[in-house]
């Protein structure tokens, strides 16, 4: 099957440099695909090889696709966050300085995708992306109560600031260490500190006003139901 998915990847025209991602479950192949002339005159992608890139992102698919669902939540399709981003990122890859620090990379580079989409959405737009994505989680989480508890959380979370959000999903959901994110929120370490206890405390009172829509859990119950999805 896979095989013959590559060769219809393969036989598609284009007309510039294009890349095609295929997800498997928690893995990810990834087919760099070039234009070659045939001898009829048409352009074919090819497969190139980009192992490097291939070798740093396949450690990190898991957490940056646990990211992705978070930031993408009522606003686009993870799936489609998670290859936007990873296209972007390989675009820049040559001019990324620290390619050790990927994730870090990625996150931002999501951030901003998440950003600039959702100032595009009219709000009928984003009620319907919003029912489909509590589909997908109450199907993710087999349990009504659990799907509806980190609904909760998501609807919570839009009330926070960009960083603080941006700041809690990359340390609590991706794994981020506070330097990281000190580098990627241009702040010192300090600062993320602070931004973490007073987010923590932020999303526990605001959890806490969903009581009446029948929530009883805390902030660091819920986001351990999100990291156990």
């Amino acid at each position: 099957m896979v095989s013959a998915l590559k060769d219809q990847i393969r036989a598609i025209p284009v007309v510039k440099r294009l890349v095609r991602l295929i997800f498997f479950k928690n893995s990810v192949t990834f087919l760099p695909l070039t234009d070659t002339i045939d001898r009829n005159g048409f352009s074919y992608m090819t497969e190139t090889p980009h192992q490097d890139f291939l070798k740093r992102y396949e450690a990190i698919h898991r957490r940056f696709v646990k990211y992705c669902d978070s930031m993408a939540y009522g606003v686009m399709l993870p799936a489609d966050l998670v290859q936007e981003s990873v296209l972007t990122t390989l675009e820049k890859w040559h001019r990324i300085q620290k390619q050790d620090s990927l994730l870090a990379f990625m996150v931002g580079v999501a951030g901003n995708i998440v950003k600039t989409q959702f100032r595009k959405l009219k709000r009928e737009t984003r009620i319907e992306i919003e029912k489909e994505a509590f589909r997908h989680l109450e199907s993710a989480a087999q349990d009504p109560a659990v799907a509806y508890d980190i609904h909760l959380m998501y609807k919570a979370m839009e009330r926070l600031g960009d960083q603080e959000k941006e700041c809690l999903l990359m340390f609590e959901i991706s794994g981020l260490s506070i330097k990281e994110i000190a580098v990627i929120q241009r702040c010192s370490v300090g600062a993320v500190k602070t931004r973490l206890h007073r987010t923590r405390q932020k999303l526990q009172e605001l959890l806490q006003d969903s009581h009446s829509a029948g929530s009883t859990q805390s902030a660091s119950t819920v986001l351990m139901m999100m990291i156990s999805l």
